[in-house]
């Protein structure tokens, strides 16, 4: 497995420095320097040529993960939030520390959605996790724009959460839900209130989207391929081609790159 982990490590490496030293054709030079100041709060010490390395990494790591783990993008756990949910509170973030937005706005009420409501709504909780068609459609009929400030209904809106917190809103913990649907509403007023504000400064939202996807699920895809090791996940990668690698075959590939690279 560490033969292995070196190779996957040293092909990706190379990969990677081609595309710090190829033309940026995706993301500015404007959306690279927003997000050098976003990472800057974090990690004082990184400098713009690293933040536009990560980058391209991740990207070329959604790639990777769309080709061959397709699951992964959508959930990285059965058990847990959605990616996009993750996704929202990390452009959230992004926004009130670089944007300084404030997501207020007037308030909505509430009080229909109380314990009985929750419990006469969604009913007890599938003893396998999984919502069945006639459940689905149910609350697929059941509309939140006027509250999340955005088309969704509360399928859409309980299929992202995780699975412990589903759990307590089929037991009607309905100050859960008030806050989950307090969090999607600021984020959507956020968002809506950004966008223009990222246009003039000439960042693309999607691409944000596409950055904040590539941070989240960044090491899980790096576990999945090898590159990082993570607590009960194994890499079918390294696990299908430890098999097939020779000694032979391990110099055939590492010459050339260590010759590419000058080492």
């Amino acid at each position: 497995m560490k033969k292995m982990a070196i190779l996957v490590i040293t092909l990706l490496g190379a990969f990677y420095h081609s595309l710090v030293m190829a033309p940026f054709t995706q993301y500015s030079s404007d959306e690279v320097n927003f997000m050098h100041r976003a990472y800057l709060k974090h990690k004082p010490e990184i400098t713009i040529n690293e933040v536009r390395t990560r980058l391209y990494e991740n990207q070329f790591l959604l790639q990777q993960a769309a080709l061959k783990t397709p699951a992964i993008i959508k959930r990285q756990s059965a058990v847990g939030f959605s990616t996009q949910y993750h996704v929202e509170r990390y452009l959230k973030n992004l926004f009130d520390s670089q944007l300084a937005i404030k997501a207020q706005s007037s308030q909505v009420k509430l009080d229909t959605y109380d314990s009985q409501w929750l419990e006469h709504t969604l009913g007890p909780y599938p003893k396998n996790g999984q919502y069945v068609q006639s459940l689905i459609k149910k609350m697929q009929q059941i509309d939140l724009t006027p509250i999340l400030y955005n088309s969704i209904n509360l399928y859409e809106f309980i299929d992202a959460l995780s699975m412990q917190v589903r759990f307590k809103l089929h037991k009607g913990d309905s100050e859960l839900f008030k806050s989950e649907l307090i969090k999607k509403r600021q984020f959507n007023i956020a968002f809506s209130k950004a966008k223009p504000i990222l246009a003039k400064q000439n960042i693309d939202i999607e691409h944000l989207y596409e950055i904040a996807k590539g941070d989240i699920l960044r090491p899980s895809i790096q576990s999945w391929l090898g590159i990082n090791t993570m607590m009960h996940m194994q890499s079918p990668v390294l696990e299908k081609l430890e098999k097939q690698v020779t000694k032979a075959k391990l110099k055939h590939f590492i010459k050339p790159i260590n010759r590419s690279l000058n080492f």
